[in-house]
């Protein structure tokens, strides 16, 4: 069973004030998204540490970034609603892998050219 981490302490949580600045509210996720990446890159192990993997969550969509396979650990993206998907400590790395290239196939088919 793979473990779910909250974002570290030195990353904090993710505040935005939705009510006062929905125009910025995409750019505000990125950013902080990215700050978890870069953390995962920089600790984690593995060739996929860092990548972004999501599951779709009632209304939204779960979000989690990968920092290591070995075993599975992946940190939570708290976000938006905040979804979490239910079945997140079930996951293997072969699932893991499959949602990565699965990200990265919808990303590519539906790209700017």
């Amino acid at each position: 069973m793979g473990k779910v981490y909250a974002p570290p302490a030195e990353i904090g949580d993710f505040e935005f004030d939705y009510a006062n600045d929905i125009k910025n509210w995409q750019k505000a996720e990125a950013e902080y998204t990215n700050k978890i990446v870069e953390f995962a890159k920089k600790n984690g192990t593995g060739d996929l540490r860092g990548k972004v993997i999501s599951f779709g969550v009632a209304d939204g969509s779960a979000v989690y970034v990968v920092y290591s396979l070995k075993p599975v650990a992946l940190i939570h993206v708290p976000t938006g609603d905040a979804w979490r998907f239910p079945y997140v400590n079930r996951l293997t790395a072969s699932d893991i892998r499959k949602q990565v290239n699965t990200a990265a196939a919808w990303e590519q088919l539906f790209a700017q050219k």
